[in-house]
């Protein structure tokens, strides 16, 4: 059975209030999708523990972990936003917590997250059908 991407988020951008501005958060091409991950790779490794966190849980953690690993945080948020790094550096908590939630939202992570689940949940056999098999 092919899978099929639902189609939850059609938004092609999002405007976020910063200060006295407007941002504008685009829906990421898959060449910044390959400029992020290369930027995570410099995380220091309490990053992964936020995986399969929900959104919430990651927001309620993003102050000790822009206060641990502030230049990597920061040339994310670059990437995902268009925005200088000098520019976001000088923003408020508020400010980049928006920022964050605005990239998250536009770009429908978790949903990307549950179609790779469910593709790799797919491909790899059960340890029942493993079992199954050697029998």
């Amino acid at each position: 059975m092919p899978l099929v991407a639902s189609q939850s988020n059609m938004k092609k951008s999002v405007f976020v209030q910063i200060e006295d501005k407007k941002v504008e958060i685009k829906k990421l091409p898959i060449g910044q999708y390959a400029e992020i991950l290369k930027a995570l790779k410099e995380l220091p490794k309490h990053f992964r523990n936020l995986e399969g966190l929900k959104p919430d849980k990651v927001l309620e953690l993003l102050p000790g972990l822009i206060g641990s690993s502030m230049p990597d945080v920061v040339r994310i948020i670059s990437i995902a936003s268009d925005l200088p790094e000098s520019e976001i550096e000088k923003m408020g908590l508020v400010e980049v917590t928006k920022l964050v939630e605005a990239i998250y939202s536009v770009n429908d992570f978790a949903e990307v997250y549950n179609i790779i689940k469910k593709a790799v949940a797919h491909q790899s056999p059960t340890k029942s059908q493993e079992n199954q098999s050697k029998v």
